[in-house]
Formats: structure tokens, C-alpha cells, sequence
């Protein structure tokens, strides 16, 4: 057996926003983990949609 690897980002409501499964041979970004993180606490701050590619301090 091999354990797949997952990221689930939840928002304060209970919501999953985002999520990624990995099989175990297939890397993963931990930069673009973080990006995922740092947008959905701009969108729930801002309420704004953050466009493809958005970085924190970026315009949304």
C-alpha cells in the first residue's frame, strides 16, 4: 500500500475551497500550497476573486 497525499483548505464556514490529492510518485509545491492559503484568507477578508497566478500583494 501507498498513501496518497492530500491538501484541503477549509473555510470558516466548513466549506472546502480547494483541494488536492496526490498519488506518491508526483511532487508537490509547497510555495503554491501557501499561495492557496494566502488567497483564500484575502478572499475572506476582502471578499474580492483573486485572478490565475495571484500573489499576496498583488491586485485581486
Amino acid at each position: 500500500m501507498i498513501a496518497y497525499r492530500g491538501l484541503y483548505l477549509i473555510n470558516k464556514e466548513g466549506i472546502v475551497m480547494h483541494q488536492l490529492v496526490n498519488f506518491f510518485p508526483l511532487g508537490r509545491d509547497v510555495d503554491e500550497a501557501l499561495r492557496m492559503v494566502d488567497t483564500l484568507q484575502y478572499f475572506e477578508e476582502n471578499g474580492d476573486v483573486c485572478t490565475a497566478n495571484w500573489h499576496k500583494g498583488d491586485e485581486a
